[in-house]
This record gives structure tokens, sequence and C-alpha cells, in this order.
């Protein structure tokens, strides 16, 4: 059973209750990115959990063929 009041189906890993964000920049020499810029992390497949998949529901008006 979920949370009262927090029913539903979808679940969201970095959501209230949940562990904190990990810090991309781990392992990176000092410096490589600058303070408040945007990153993606990088690195060998698999070496983190994947997040979730956005193709996990179809996309509005999948089911109308007049669409």
């Amino acid at each position: 059973m979920g949370l009262r009041g927090h029913g539903g189906m979808l679940f969201d890993p970095f959501g209230p209750g949940s562990r904190p964000r990990p810090d991309p920049t781990i392992g990176l020499p000092p410096g490589s990115v600058p303070p408040g810029a945007r990153f993606d992390p990088f690195g060998p497949p698999g070496s983190r959990r994947p997040g979730p998949d956005p193709d996990h529901l179809p996309p509005p008006g999948y089911d109308d063929m007049f669409m």
C-alpha cells in the first residue's frame, strides 16, 4: 500500500520520501564542472541505476485513428 492520499501506479524515484539525488560530479576532477552549470552524467553503461523510461506511456491520442 502507498502512503495515504498518494495513490497511483507512477513512481517518482526522486520524489519526497526517497533518497536524495546522487551527485553526478562525483569522481570528476575539481573545477571540471563550473558552479551552477547544467551537467549530463556520462560513463560506462550500467554504472548507475537507469532512470524511468520516458516511453512508458503511449502518446496522447494514440488510440484515435482519426486524429
